[in-house]
């Protein structure tokens, strides 16, 4: 009976005879989970809400800055000057609300990572 529960979405399983306390602090636990739950998953949405607000170009420097290409190879692969990356890439920077290459990665990884 507690394996088939697990399967339909229960956190815990609590033998009889039981506590009430064991019960409220059961539930705690499960209001305590989805509080963090949801707020992952506004926060992640907030973030690709703001992916989103990016410009097509400055998705495609957005992805491959993120990937580690350089200004001159992004500007040589997208048929544009360097100096025009430069700026998309600072524009997207302001949009996203990150000063570094690495805060800027760890977006792109965290906007990957799939909802609980």
């Amino acid at each position: 009976m507690a394996v088939e529960a697990m399967r339909h979405g229960a956190l815990d399983f609590i033998r009889k005879p039981f506590r009430e306390q064991d019960i409220l602090d059961r539930i705690n636990e499960a209001l305590t989970q989805e509080m963090l739950t949801h707020q992952y998953r506004l926060e992640h949405q907030a973030l690709l809400d703001k992916i989103a607000s990016l410009s097509l170009r400055e998705k495609q420097i957005f992805m491959k800055v993120a990937a580690g290409e350089m200004n001159k190879s992004i500007a040589i692969d997208l048929e544009i000057s360097e100096r025009t990356v430069e700026v998309h890439r600072s524009q997207v920077m302001k949009k996203l609300k990150v000063r570094t290459l690495a805060q800027l990665v760890n977006l792109k990884l965290q906007s990957e990572l799939t909802q609980p």
